[in-house]
């Protein structure tokens, strides 16, 4: 028999544990606290915790898939296997708790963002998750934690799957607005995005939510017409926008 090999003990396990995403890091916090804001409740708060964990197992099961595909054992194979295995187990709990002190509709967003999850982990499995796509797919997917959050609450569906719809709005368009910053897209892009976004969402959401998209079509557009930061920057000024947006859309339901 061939003896499993053991694991090194030289692996540092911080940057196998902790994703250095900003921008993932900011496209969690967002929907989750849009949805407790308005619609807080303790199992919309075991749903936001199952979402952490979910978010921080990606990390290690992608280097795990990476590794699997190549048929390689390195030293911090072991220690993404069992750290993915760790934290999804815990997000399984806690979604686990949540059904008990709510009910399967909780479910349902998490399912219908199912093949986008599944498009985004491909990519990530292949190496490729800072494709257009893959985020574009890994922002569609985490859109469904407020809906989940939302429901959880009593919120009405209609007005649930509307929150998802605006963190939607929000995503996309600044998932290109950043490409074009970093001149991976042409300019005029990102501002039709915005331009579509905010038309979306004047079909159907409260003034707040209207004004949040108003501004963030003015700050992509004065964005691209001064030189860009560094990226570092333009990762926190992106967060800093996305929590704004966020209390701004949150007025129109109190």
């Amino acid at each position: 028999m061939t003896a499993l090999p053991l694991p090194s003990r030289s692996v540092a396990l911080r940057p196998l544990a902790l994703p250095a995403e900003h921008g993932g890091w900011g496209f969690l916090a967002e929907p989750i606290l849009l949805g407790l804001l308005v619609a807080p409740s303790w199992s919309g708060a075991l749903i936001a915790a199952a979402s952490v964990f979910g978010f921080l197992g990606r990390h290690p099961l992608k280097l795990a898939l990476q590794d699997g595909l190549r048929q390689k054992h390195y030293p911090r194979t072991f220690w993404c296997r069992a750290l993915a295995a760790s934290y999804l187990l815990a997000a399984s709990l806690s979604l686990t708790a949540a059904l008990v002190i709510s009910d399967a509709r909780i479910l349902v967003p998490y399912v219908l963002a199912m093949p986008l999850a599944f498009v985004q982990g491909w990519y990530d499995a292949k190496n490729h998750g800072r494709h257009l796509l893959a985020e574009i797919t890994g922002a569609g997917a985490m859109s469904s934690i407020v809906t989940a959050i939302a429901i959880a609450g009593g919120m009405d569906i209609g007005m649930a799957y509307g929150l998802a719809g605006i963190m939607i709005a929000r995503f996309v368009p600044a998932i290109l607005y950043v490409r074009a910053l970093l001149g991976r897209l042409p300019a005029p892009a990102a501002l039709t995005a915005h331009f579509f976004a905010l038309g979306a969402i004047g079909l159907y959401a409260t003034l707040p939510a209207i004004a949040a998209m108003l501004v963030l079509l003015i700050r992509a557009g004065w964005g691209l017409a001064h030189e860009a930061p560094r990226a570092k920057i333009i990762g926190w000024r992106e967060i800093a926008f996305g929590i704004a947006t966020v209390l701004l859309v949150v007025t129109g339901y109190r």
